[in-house]
């Protein structure tokens, strides 16, 4: 069996203020595999997005441990964790971020423009058309549907070709037909790309798509299922 691409082991998570203590997150373990599209599903409040944030490395845990790439990622300087969450993991949020003033391609290939990387603008046409958007090089974010948006948001944050891709809430701002469209076009990338993707969100419509799904709720994983292809 593959080797997990990110992994949480244990992983707790609690904020006090004064005198009172809150545990978001309560000894969860969570693995994900290359080719996986996860939904993590749970109600606000549930732990999820804290979740996701601390496989981001954007957060640290108040215990356990997070592994990408087999590394204990959570035990390395800021300036490491930085360079490995560049280099190994996308982001998809409920808001796109593309930038109004630079078109489609351009957009797609600011991670690359970041890390001084070559042929940017080949490159991301080439995502563009896996994702077939290619039509819409040329076009500025002001001139796409929120759909169209959330898909150039995907060929953004795949760029880098990272071996995992987060997505919070990526539909939350989108219609029933276009939630679809990237939920499908997220499935699409895990298959064809062989990267590992783990999106949160309250939206049960995302079960249908994923490889697996996850739920969360009062901070523990509460049950796993596998899932039908949509």
């Amino acid at each position: 069996m593959a080797e997990p691409i990110l992994e949480v082991r244990g992983v707790a998570k609690s904020y006090k203020q004064g005198q009172i203590e809150t545990q978001v997150l309560r000894g969860v373990d969570f693995a994900a595999y290359p080719g996986e599209l996860i939904a993590v599903l749970g109600p606000s409040g549930s732990g999820k997005s804290t979740l996701l944030n601390i496989m981001a490395l954007l957060d640290e845990p108040t215990s356990g441990d997070v592994m990408v790439g087999g590394r204990r990622a959570n035990s390395l300087e800021s300036g490491e964790r930085a360079h490995l969450r560049n280099h190994k993991l996308g982001f998809v949020f409920q808001f796109d971020s593309l930038l109004p003033e630079f078109t489609v391609l351009e957009n797609v290939s600011m991670p690359g423009r970041i890390l001084g990387a070559p042929d940017l603008d080949a490159r991301a046409l080439k995502q563009l058309e896996r994702l077939n958007i290619a039509r819409l090089a040329e076009r500025f974010p002001q001139q796409l549907s929120g759909g169209e948006r959330q898909r150039v948001a995907i060929a953004r944050a795949l760029f880098n070709s990272p071996s995992a891709l987060l997505a919070d809430e990526p539909t939350g701002n989108l219609d029933r037909s276009n939630g679809e469209l990237v939920f499908s076009s997220l499935r699409e990338q895990a298959e064809s790309s062989s990267v590992a993707i783990v999106l949160v969100t309250h939206n049960e419509e995302a079960a249908r798509f994923a490889s697996r799904t996850v739920h969360i709720l009062d901070g523990k994983l509460s049950e796993t299922s596998l899932q039908g292809k949509a």
